[in-house]
């Protein structure tokens, strides 16, 4: 369970309840901000750490979610926060509201100092898909490729490359976006299968993040804090992985 004492010291803050910045801690300070390529430098990790979601998901949602992608990686808890002044915003008659992630990295021994990190890092951009400042009520489901096709199918939903973990993949689903749009006869057929055009890439880093010693290799060979790059060396080492199955 997370420690009471830290929940109160973050529910005292208040400064998360400001929507366009993400938030996380390492257990000791609360570093908010545009986004984590912004705010992620050399910093005290050990192996507990924390995001705050704002989310329209219920508790148990968004559990499911983070145990699923994390399995093997984390053990995962989630508190409900107390809030006030997001109570008023509401999509499909749900109110918004706010929790406490905290991640506890399985056998952090089998990472080193820089890796950890990355590791850190690169599940939190992947855990930002579930806060309102990403979603904004419009994804949907339990793993990483519904949630995608959550995100898509709203016709008033885009994905902002700066605030996604592949600014390809997001530019790509825009794309697809402004087709659909403009071309109202095809309009169906890229609700549907738009995101499926990606699923191979969203299985890849699902199943990836099932492997420790595979995730190590991926991160070895990316050298900073960069989404897009360690999710390409996420789907180098998935292709590696099939062709040794």
């Amino acid at each position: 369970m997370t420690n009471e004492d830290f929940i109160q010291k973050i529910e005292s803050d208040k400064s998360w309840e400001n929507l366009d910045n993400i938030y996380f801690s390492n257990g000791e300070e609360l570093y908010g901000g545009y986004w984590f390529s912004d705010l992620f430098r050399p910093m005290k990790f050990n192996n507990i750490f924390y995001l705050i979601v704002r989310s329209f998901h219920s508790l148990n949602d968004l559990e499911f979610f983070f145990r699923n992608l994390f399995i093997k990686l984390m053990k995962i808890e989630v508190d409900e926060l107390s809030c006030e002044n997001m109570n008023e915003i509401k999509f499909q008659n749900k109110n918004l509201r706010a929790f406490l992630v905290e991640f506890n990295v399985l056998r952090p021994d089998l990472w080193d100092n820089e890796n950890l990190s990355k590791l850190i890092y690169y599940s939190l951009v992947i855990s930002s898909l579930m806060d309102y400042s990403t979603l904004q009520g419009n994804a949907s489901g339990n793993t990483l490729s519904n949630v995608i096709y959550g995100i898509f199918r709203n016709p008033t939903s885009e994905f902002n490359p700066d605030r996604f973990f592949h600014r390809g993949l997001a530019e790509l689903l825009n794309t697809l976006i402004l087709v659909r749009r403009n071309y109202s006869k095809l309009h169906n057929n890229f609700t549907i299968d738009g995101p499926h055009f990606l699923d191979n890439d969203l299985e890849g880093i699902t199943f990836v993040l099932q492997s420790r010693a595979d995730l190590n290799e991926a991160l070895t060979r990316v050298n900073n804090f960069n989404a897009t790059e360690i999710t390409d060396s996420i789907l180098k080492q998935y292709d590696k992985m099939r062709r040794v199955f």
